[in-house]
């Protein structure tokens, strides 16, 4: 390894291995050149124009090009910096339909690592925290490994709960009525929600084929909830903690999370909420007819 020190307006050092070096060679010439960033390693170490927030972003794009084999003192001594200005290097318009509406939405896009999100401008703020937290961006990559996903915002009646995941196209919708904090939650445990889509998607078609009672679907619904409750959990501690994220971002589920402990004590807790009554609501507008056509002699449908 060797040591590259950035004589600029501060002395800025990290540790170079040659695989950092290698891949950046290798990326620089296509990605920066029309923000003119030098395209070496030592060319960007001897001229004044490279600034700390690009020598930031190199750093961040290297590591995740190269799966995060680029040692962690890369950004040793280099000061945090606005990521907008690496938003602003990889996005791109983009247009997407509306599971809800039908109508067009203008988006952005933009790269993460071998993924790629798409999203409302109004959301702006929240991707850029998101990408800016090391627990909340280790999510995202974990969501993205499966996928694409775009994030879209909707009206209150749309999204009663302040959040919601549709699975099958991958979408995140978080309602406009919630403030900048809580949106930025929903936005952290839909993606826990995300990780479930398989057996999200399970029980649709279960829904679907008239198999899955009322009860049923809505126990079977918290219990997914309830596994993205402890994954949501995990990550919002450490954004609270390590990025100083507002505490109204875990919307308070961590202290029900540690209030049920388990899964019985939670449906226990979340089954005569309004929370359930909202998945009571969905099943008998979509699933009722479906499940009382196989099961006409059934309570739920009397």
């Amino acid at each position: 390894m060797g040591l590259i020190s950035f004589n600029m307006t501060a002395n800025f050092q990290y540790v170079a291995s040659p695989l950092f070096e290698a891949t950046y060679a290798g990326v620089a010439s296509t990605l920066f050149s029309q923000q003119n960033w030098p395209t070496s390693l030592h060319s960007l170490g001897q001229t004044s124009k490279a600034s700390s927030e690009q020598i930031h972003f190199i750093c961040d794009y290297v590591k995740d090009q190269t799966a995060g084999l680029v040692s962690t003192t890369c950004k040793q001594n280099i000061p945090d910096f606005d990521i907008t200005m690496a938003l602003n290097a990889h996005k791109e318009d983009a247009v997407v339909e509306d599971v809800f509406t039908g109508k067009s939405v203008k988006c952005l896009k933009i790269k993460v690592g071998d993924g790629a999100i798409t999203y409302q401008k109004e959301l702006s703020s929240v991707i850029e925290k998101i990408l800016k937290s090391e627990a909340a961006k280790q999510l995202l990559s974990q969501v993205l490994a499966e996928g694409p996903c775009t994030f879209l915002t909707a009206d209150s009646q749309t999204v009663p709960m302040g959040g919601l995941m549709v699975p099958d196209r991958r979408f995140i919708y978080i309602s406009r009525s919630e403030n900048a904090n809580r949106k930025l939650g929903h936005a952290v445990f839909e993606m826990c929600n995300l990780l479930n889509a398989k057996m999200t998607m399970s029980l649709k078609e279960g829904a679907e084929a008239g198999s899955i009672a009322k009860e049923a679907y809505v126990e079977k619904w918290e219990r997914i909830e309830y596994e993205s409750l402890k994954k949501f959990t995990s990550t919002i501690r450490l954004t609270t903690a390590k990025d100083h994220w507002s505490k109204e971002t875990d919307m308070d589920l961590p202290l029900l999370f540690s209030r049920a402990s388990g899964w019985t004590g939670f449906w226990n807790l979340i089954k005569n909420s309004n929370h359930a009554d909202q998945y009571r609501l969905d099943w008998k507008r979509n699933f009722q007819k479906l499940y009382c056509k196989k099961h006409p002699g059934a309570m739920d449908c009397r």
